[in-house]
């Protein structure tokens, strides 16, 4: 069976992608890659970003990924994006995160780790930011492009809670970064999804598995310090300067498979996560009116090698 030719472009609507009959998720994922650097041999596989959020298998103690994303291909991407919730209980010990560091290779500069509640709310954060080698929020330079990882998880799980200065630095780091940048590509990496208050129609609510636009990123009551008060303005600043920016939220998969937003601006938002390792007979009932067991989906940024811009697409898992 051949596959259709696809060129690598924004599409809101990627429906016409089906996966052929008898193919694996595993497979169809190798051949779609193998058939776009084909069609592209000037952006080559290997400058195939991947974006993995909330991959923990159900079926398991707490400490494993999703199985289908244990066999995927890591070597073939240039870089991989982790939107948290790697495992249901990441830091309850440190063989768990041996594990997660084994499969994707924690330290790797182009290895981002952007930690949700699932990852932190165990305590012993030092488990994480050992194998990483980096604190648990950062700033990193690479190909003309920034990358900004965060932690939304503060004031979210109680081993997080009050870290009023740490809270101070993270908002200070994405501020000064945001105001002396010049590069022309921004990719904002988190899991929980805290902007959608930034546009009235973005409609987050029925998208993410649990909405959080009224996480503040300091500590105390003041709204001032929310995302679309405190860094959307911005961000919209920064675009207008030219900067192309990817705003991605890892915390999907249970309500909506694919989102993606484009503000007025520009500015794209993502929510990318899976969940379908989920017995839909085990469901727990809280689940029940809002789960989804659509296919779940990956999502993939390919950069031009030569004006090292982004693409990208959902790709079936």
């Amino acid at each position: 069976m051949r596959l259709r030719k696809y060129n690598f472009r924004r599409l809101k609507n990627i429906s016409n992608l089906r996966s052929p009959g008898g193919y694996s998720g595993f497979l169809l994922l190798l051949l779609f890659l193998s058939a776009c650097g084909k069609e592209n041999p000037e952006i080559p596989i290997k400058d195939t970003y991947a974006f993995l959020g909330h991959v923990y298998d159900w079926n398991s103690d707490g400490r494993r990924a999703d199985p289908r994303i244990e066999q995927l291909p890591f070597d073939t991407y240039k870089g991989i994006m982790l939107g948290g919730d790697v495992c249901a209980e990441v830091t309850r010990d440190i063989e768990t995160v041996a594990y997660i560091d084994a499969i994707f290779d924690l330290s790797n500069p182009l290895t981002f780790y952007a930690l949700g509640n699932h990852d932190t709310r165990n305590g012993n954060l030092h488990y994480i930011t050992d194998a990483t080698q980096r604190r648990d929020f950062y700033v990193h330079y690479h190909d003309e492009t920034v990358f900004i990882v965060l932690n939304c998880s503060y004031n979210h799980v109680d081993s997080l809670w009050a870290k009023c200065d740490a809270m101070q630095e993270q908002l200070d780091m994405i501020l000064t970064t945001l105001d002396t940048m010049t590069s022309p590509n921004l990719f904002m990496l988190m899991h929980q999804v805290v902007w959608g208050y930034c546009e009235p129609d973005m409609d987050t609510q029925t998208h993410a598995n649990d909405e959080r636009s009224v996480h503040k990123f300091l500590c105390g009551n003041d709204t001032m310090s929310r995302f679309d008060m405190a860094i959307y303005p911005e961000l919209k600043e920064l675009r207008a300067r030219g900067t192309d920016i990817y705003v991605i939220s890892g915390d999907g998969g249970q309500r909506s498979k694919k989102y993606h937003y484009e503000s007025p601006d520009g500015i794209d938002f993502f929510i990318s996560g899976i969940n379908n390792s989920l017995n839909p007979d085990d469901t727990p009932p809280n689940l029940l009116p809002v789960v989804n067991f659509n296919p779940d989906s990956i999502l993939l940024f390919r950069q031009d090698e030569i004006e090292l811009s982004f693409d990208w697409e959902f790709v079936p898992l």
